[in-house]
């Protein structure tokens, strides 16, 4: 739809010209945000997931990178008052900051949360640029389709891809994948060149299927490695850099 209402102008598609375009995305946008506009219950499991991420000192955050638009993560974070950091700074229209990311240099307690489809709240701000609102509007949202792939080039989607990078090539990392099919091509292909990069990093993949019905993820290379997998087990979360791909908030167990 927005791409759509950029290039047709006045010229009619379906009987609508590029204002009508805009103001139909503009609507399913905001359907969408009613739907994922949920709040938190009382005993969830992201509630047990903070509860995980804060209960032990590190020596390095914990990251999580989440496909899903919904506020429950921060949510549960804010609920017992643990500090994260999603890439925007400022009170006022709080903006993304990608050098923030890339140095990394917040304390260890702060846990680092990426949005990599973006985040109900998230909208344009005066200059074009990606803000964050405080809102729960749906303004500012990936959706699964075939130019997925072109805006998650564009700021703030490219630096919170390069994070996930940055982060599989990092020394002794492991990456907890919880609820994710690995379907999405394009992320799928980031963390398999991170593993394959990177011999000392791991992966953790909780899926809600047996292995082979698990399409997506039975079809990333580096899971073929057995050394890859005893590496993995016998570390220690605590002494490691660690994160979290969250995906799907149905999948996710009941504890930790």
């Amino acid at each position: 739809m927005r791409t759509l209402a950029k290039v047709i102008g006045k010229s009619r598609v379906h009987d609508l010209d590029d204002d009508r375009f805009e103001k139909l995305g503009e609507r399913i946008c905001t359907e969408i945000g009613k739907v994922v506009d949920a709040r938190l219950p009382s005993g969830s499991a992201y509630a047990n997931l903070v509860s995980w991420v804060t209960g032990t000192s590190r020596d390095h955050p914990v990251e999580i990178f989440t496909t899903n638009y919904d506020l429950l993560l921060e949510e549960a974070f804010e609920a017992v008052r643990a500090p994260y950091f999603d890439g925007f700074v400022g009170g006022r229209e709080p903006f993304f900051d990608p050098v923030s990311i890339a140095n990394g240099d917040l304390p260890a307690r702060w846990t680092r949360l990426w949005k990599l489809h973006g985040s109900l709240g998230w909208c344009k701000g005066e200059f074009e640029e990606v803000i964050r609102s405080g809102k729960s509007s749906a303004t500012h949202l990936i959706f699964p389709k075939h130019l997925k792939y072109d805006q998650t080039q564009k700021a703030p989607y490219a630096a919170l891809f390069d994070r996930l990078k940055i982060f599989l090539s990092s020394h002794d990392t492991l990456l907890i994948s919880i609820g994710f099919s690995f379907a999405d091509a394009h992320v799928a292909a980031r963390i398999d060149e991170g593993l394959a990069s990177n011999p000392l990093a791991s992966v953790f993949a909780f899926q809600f299927k047996s292995l082979a019905d698990e399409k997506g993820a039975s079809a990333v290379p580096c899971w073929q490695s057995s050394t890859r997998q005893q590496k993995a087990a016998r570390r220690h979360l605590s002494r490691q850099r660690t994160s979290v791909w969250l995906s799907c908030a149905a999948a996710l167990p009941s504890a930790y």
